[in-house]
């Protein structure tokens, strides 16, 4: 790692600096959250205390190797909001094994705290990683990933710049199953033009999340961390027609109702994503 390379950063009205081991507290009361956590791929739920200063310590290995950095988001008032990170990777090549020389990526993530939903922090934070790795590391572009009902995290990675480039699935631990998910990718001739999307910034009651991940005790060293995603919002009825009556269906420890008229199958919510 450079020595000049610069480790604090800012991003009016947050700021962003290496987690340190007085973190573990704060991030473990934050990500110790159903909301934040069924959309990250790799923790699992509950999140042990002890998890978080494990994770951190792994982080600190990887900077000092060069091989991830990892950030703690700091509100406007000082706390610990969340944290982003990256993980250089060598870019796989078909029928050649890494080398010294060969292209890398850095794999981006981050998640908000629920307490810190809505207040654009996701985007600022994504976006000033973008530029800040592009512009110091060795890297040939960046990658992130998405659940596809994140629609508040996809927003995040297209304000900065990012390209969608495909489909795929992922594992997430917390939710027992693969979901489908979005995948990203920049260059820094993408970062300099970013393009924004149609509809507005991170919704409140959204929880922006890109797939990288968070710790797992049987991850490491870890990927970068995962984005967490929002709970989508429910439409006003736009009539005053009687509603049908409902039917209440359970499995899995999940619950919702249908109209006893509809013929529609549902989804099981516990497919979410991110």
């Amino acid at each position: 790692m450079p020595d000049t390379l610069p480790l604090e950063l800012d991003a009016p009205p947050c700021r962003l600096r290496l987690l340190t081991p007085d973190d573990a507290p704060a991030l473990h009361h934050l990500v110790n959250d159903w909301e934040v956590v069924r959309m990250l791929s790799r923790p699992p739920f509950p999140y042990p205390r002890e998890l978080a200063d494990e994770w951190i310590t792994a982080t600190q290995t990887l900077c000092q190797k060069g091989e991830g950095f990892y950030f703690a988001i700091l509100g406007p008032d000082g706390r610990l909001a969340g944290c982003i990170g990256l993980r250089i990777m060598p870019l796989p090549q078909t029928g050649r094994a890494p080398h010294d020389n060969a292209p890398r990526v850095g794999q981006l993530g981050y998640w908000i705290g629920r307490a810190y939903w809505g207040q654009g922090f996701a985007s600022l934070a994504a976006s000033r990683i973008a530029r800040w790795a592009l512009a110091h590391l060795n890297i040939d572009r960046l990658t992130a990933t998405a659940a596809q009902d994140n629609v508040a995290s996809i927003r995040v990675l297209e304000r900065a710049g990012f390209r969608h480039t495909g489909t795929d699935r992922q594992k997430f631990v917390a939710r027992g199953t693969d979901l489908p998910v979005e995948l990203f990718e920049a260059t820094r001739t993408d970062i300099s033009q970013p393009r924004s999307p149609k509809k507005a910034p991170d919704s409140a009651g959204q929880a922006p999340a890109a797939t990288a991940q968070l710790p797992h005790r049987t991850l490491m060293p870890l990927p970068p961390l995962a984005l967490q995603a929002v709970p989508r919002r429910l439409s006003k009825r736009a009539d005053h027609r009687p509603r049908p009556k409902l039917t209440e269906h359970r499995r899995g420890g999940w619950s919702w109702s249908v109209p006893q008229h509809s013929s529609t199958r549902l989804a099981d919510s516990s497919g979410s994503q991110a």
